[in-house]
C-alpha cells in the first residue's frame, strides 16, 4: 500500500511497474491530489506527469498489510476451521469414530 500527494500543477499522473509495465494508478487531478494504491509486489516504478505547469509529488510507503477482503476471507476460515475442530471433538467419546476416545487410554494399559 501506498499513498501518491501532489500539490500544484494540473494534468495525469501515472505509476507504472518498470519491468511488467502494469498500470498501478492512473488519475488526473487538478492543483492537489492525494490517493492511495496498492503495489502488488516489491520492485522498480516509475512516476510519470503529464500536464502543465511544475508540480511536486510525494510518495509514502504504508506498512504492507493484506487488503481488508483478504483479511475477512482468512478470519473467516479460522473461525470456520475452529467450529469444525469442535464438531470433530464433541462426536468423539468412547466410540471410535474420532475425537478423544477414552476407550484408548483405559486399554492401552498405561
Amino acid at each position: 500500500m501506498a499513498e501518491l500527494t501532489c500539490n500544484g500543477g494540473s494534468g495525469q499522473i501515472q505509476v507504472v511497474g518498470v519491468f511488467k509495465r502494469d498500470l498501478l494508478l492512473n488519475v488526473r487531478f487538478t492543483g492537489s491530489l492525494s490517493r492511495e494504491f496498492i503495489i502488488p509486489q516489491e520492485g522498480t516504478y516509475w512516476v510519470v506527469y503529464y500536464g502543465q505547469n511544475a508540480t511536486m509529488c510525494f510518495v509514502r510507503f504504508k506498512r504492507n498489510d493484506p487488503t481488508s477482503t483478504v483479511q475477512n476471507v482468512f478470519y473467516s476460515i479460522g473461525i470456520a476451521g475452529a467450529m469444525l475442530y469442535i464438531l470433530y471433538l464433541r462426536r468423539g467419546g468412547d466410540d471410535n469414530r474420532g475425537g478423544f476416545n477414552e476407550a484408548f487410554w483405559k486399554d492401552s494399559g498405561t
